[in-house]
């Protein structure tokens, strides 16, 4: 099915809507084959990535349904890694690390080398964002794993998902490498699923190295903005705004802050369950009083 795999190289690469129009097509005509899964499973990730975290949570649950119906691992497992891909990038680490345990399961018994090592990925940063220090470690040595059966494949994003864990534990200076890493991948190849994450996080290790030019954080933040705004990447849009706002509203431009976070909430119309945008809510009610 070639315009499901044009839609998943998309995805990976952060054409998201190239990717949703592709893999739109490949549902409607892989219906009852094993690849209607994939490409259901990949349409998952791509919706939440362009701000529909709800039917993104709707088709991987279909998928699995689908998947267990046709009794074929590959299709199982690739239900499972877009399932772990989502609620990864949704910072829901119990979630991510549940799907992750299904992902090793299946895959070890088929012999999917490369699927294990995205679960051990996922399960080394569950373990960090859920406050062990030693997942840094961990996810180390599950990338080294990944690289040696994927090669350069979402290296951008991984790197990203180091920088992320050295931040929450102050590691500074190692964020700061796998974060100057993942720019210049961007740079080279232009790779595009974690660019605006990129950014984002770059202005908060300028943050929290304490930089008394705060304007260098706030040019990151703006990057962010307009590479998620270039995509269509809603959820990384919101995220971004979400650290710009709070900048410019310790700069006492409290106004400036609400009306620039309140354009982008007020385009969501589902997910408000989700961290992203319960934060966004949290900060504009903050922004209001």
């Amino acid at each position: 099915m070639i315009h499901y795999s044009v839609g998943f190289r998309l995805l990976y690469h952060g054409d998201f809507e190239a990717a949703r129009n592709q893999l739109e097509q490949a549902l409607r005509w892989s219906a009852g084959h094993r690849r209607h899964v994939h490409a259901c499973a990949a349409m998952a990730l791509t919706l939440w990535n362009l701000g529909y975290p709800a039917q993104a949570s709707k088709l991987i649950k279909e998928a699995e349904t689908e998947g267990r119906e046709l009794h074929d691992p590959y299709a199982e497992v690739m239900v499972a890694d877009n399932a772990c891909m989502v609620h990864l990038v949704s910072k829901d680490a119990p979630g991510a690390k549940l799907y992750a345990d299904d992902l090793t399961s299946i895959s070890t018994k088929y012999g999917f080398a490369g699927e294990i090592a995205v679960a051990s990925i996922v399960h080394a940063w569950a373990d960090g964002w859920g406050g062990d220090s030693k997942g840094i470690d961990l996810l180390r040595e599950s990338l080294v794993e990944f690289a040696a059966a994927e090669g350069e494949l979402s290296r951008s994003w991984l790197c990203g998902l180091i920088a992320q864990l050295c931040l929450k534990f102050g590691r500074n200076d190692e964020a700061v490498a796998a974060l100057e890493e993942a720019i210049g991948v961007i740079a080279r190849t232009g790779e595009g699923f974690a660019e605006s994450e990129i950014y984002r996080l770059k202005g908060e290790t300028e943050l929290q190295l304490g930089h008394s030019d705060i304007g260098s954080a706030a040019k990151w933040f703006e990057r962010a903005i307009d590479a998620a705004r270039k995509r269509s990447a809603r959820i990384a849009e919101l995220r971004a705004t979400s650290n710009l706002a709070r900048l410019l509203a310790k700069q006492h431009k409290r106004d400036k802050a609400r009306v620039k976070l309140v354009e982008i909430y007020n385009w969501f119309t589902e997910g408000f369950d989700t961290a992203a945008l319960k934060d966004a809510k949290g900060l504009l009610d903050e922004l209001s009083m």
